[in-house]
């Protein structure tokens, strides 16, 4: 068990999945304004969907993966499946590209 995953907040969070693949329906996305580590107040994509009343927050890498996928126009997403998983993130370091496990 990760134990970060036993803290629920009001979205959706990649460490809760535990190896698990969820599929979810899009009901809405939402703008909203969120504040970041850095302190500043900053609008990003939520969407929503039918199976759980927690959103999940779009960094600009998933928007444009949901764009490929769908259209740029979230109003058609409703209605779309959407498979959530987690993924080992790549960072750089120095220029150069490194897993973080």
């Amino acid at each position: 068990m990760n134990v970060l995953g036993c803290f629920k907040g009001d979205y959706i969070a990649a460490v809760e999945f535990n190896g698990k693949t969820p599929t979810l329906t899009v009901d809405h996305v939402k703008v909203i304004d969120l504040e970041g580590d850095d302190g500043k107040v900053k609008s990003r994509p939520v969407v929503y969907f039918r199976e759980t009343k927690r959103g999940w927050v779009l960094c600009k890498t998933t928007a444009q993966a949901l764009t490929a996928m769908f259209t740029a126009e979230t109003d058609t997403w409703t209605g779309k499946r959407v498979t959530l998983f987690a993924d080992d993130v790549q960072h750089w370091l120095d220029g150069r590209p490194v897993r973080a496990y």
